[in-house]
């Protein structure tokens, strides 16, 4: 039988965001602790990395902050 490329394996095996967010909302409710604040770092850091790759949007951003909040609430730094 032939297997998947290597890359296809791995791509597989990885969680969507959609279904951590499952994962987190059931581990609330387990918990008990509906509000539990929980922060999707890697999320955040994609979103820098975009506006560093695509200075139009951190213009946008720079214009517009309401449109891009979760920067600024994170408190991490622009990417230089």
């Amino acid at each position: 039988m032939a297997a998947l490329p290597t890359a296809l394996q791995v791509k597989a095996r990885v969680q969507s965001r959609a279904d951590r967010a499952d994962d987190i909302a059931r581990l609330k409710l387990e918990l008990e602790l509906p509000e539990l604040d929980y922060v999707d770092t890697s999320a955040q850091i994609e979103l820098q990395k975009a506006l560093h790759r695509w200075p139009l949007l951190a213009e946008m951003e720079r214009l517009q902050p309401a449109v891009l909040p979760m920067i600024r609430e994170s408190g991490l730094e622009m990417l230089s």
